[in-house]
């Protein structure tokens, strides 16, 4: 959303393309975005074939209009063979001008200091706004989408993995924080696409961790990676992973359940981290790890 929000910005006027609704089998759902000027895409993808090629003379069409309307269309398999595959998509085509700009700008700024707020995006007026809370699910005429998901990916320990994690989650929408002890470590060039990076004493975390978050331990030693489990383990967080062996993590574990922890709360940690995909370099691992924390943020795994 971040990079979309400052794309929009340096390309108004503008036409931006969601998807507010979809059903059956469709190549992008709700919150789907694409950006389109009078000389075609500017950023961002409602799927792409058919559909997208179609979205896109759409878009040219209105912004030629001036129409400060906003469109809606449903493309289903009958319109266009091939169009979308089994099912129907909804989207809304939303003229964006200078006058726009002002609540563009505040949505950026929201986006980077990670405060909660959404986009509302008004389906009869053609109205952008930025709301405090969702808009209400009866009201007919306003989508709304939050500037991003929830949840934010605390990552314990900021070596080799860790750089080669951030740009992986970064791109795939997730607000990462990274922590170390080590002050030549919490150098933000080291991880580009970082929402923060701070030092912390492991022994000492003082982090508010929410439900929704995400925990990744990988620091450089047992003893740290012990103190941050056990930490981890206190909080609501929604996934908690551990990199390290078989063998380390029976004797992480040993250490835990000397501390009160039980077999439940055990349970909670997927250790080793990641998807088993037989990851071997760090990037590798990165991908491993980034494609375990879509699949839980997605509920195609619980945690």
């Amino acid at each position: 959303m971040r990079e979309l929000l400052q794309t929009l910005l340096d390309h108004l006027p503008a036409v931006l393309v969601t998807v507010t609704a979809a059903h059956g089998s469709v190549p992008r759902g709700p919150g789907a975005h694409m950006a389109v000027n009078a000389g075609g895409r500017i950023f961002g993808t409602v799927g792409g074939g058919a559909l997208e090629a179609k979205a896109i003379r759409t878009a040219q069409a209105v912004q030629q209009s001036g129409e400060p309307l906003c469109r809606l269309e449903t493309l289903t398999p009958e319109g266009e063979v091939g169009m979308v595959c089994g099912g129907d998509a909804e989207l809304l085509y939303q003229p964006l001008t200078e006058r726009d700009r002002p609540t563009l700008a505040a949505a950026l700024a929201a986006c980077e200091a990670g405060t909660p707020m959404w986009l509302g995006f008004d389906r009869v007026s053609g109205a952008l706004t930025l709301l405090d809370s969702p808009a209400c699910p009866s009201a007919e005429t306003v989508y709304s989408e939050p500037l991003f998901p929830a949840g934010i990916v605390y990552i314990f320990g900021g070596g080799h993995v860790a750089q080669a994690l951030v740009p992986v989650l970064a791109a795939a929408d997730f607000r990462c924080v990274v922590l170390d002890d080590r002050p030549e470590f919490c150098e933000p060039a080291r991880f580009p696409g970082a929402w923060k990076v701070r030092q912390v004493d492991f022994d000492a975390l003082d982090l508010d961790v929410h439900a929704e978050d995400f925990l990744c331990i990988m620091t450089r030693g047992h003893g740290a990676d012990l103190a941050c489990e056990d930490f981890a383990l206190r909080t609501r967080a929604k996934y908690i992973g551990v990199m390290g062996s078989r063998r380390k993590t029976e004797t992480l574990n040993a250490r835990l359940r000397e501390r009160g922890f039980d077999e439940r709360d055990l349970a909670r940690v997927s250790t080793p981290i990641g998807l088993d995909i037989g990851a071997q370099t760090p990037a590798e691992i990165a991908v491993s790890i980034a494609a375990q924390l879509i699949a839980v943020r997605a509920g195609r795994i619980w945690q």
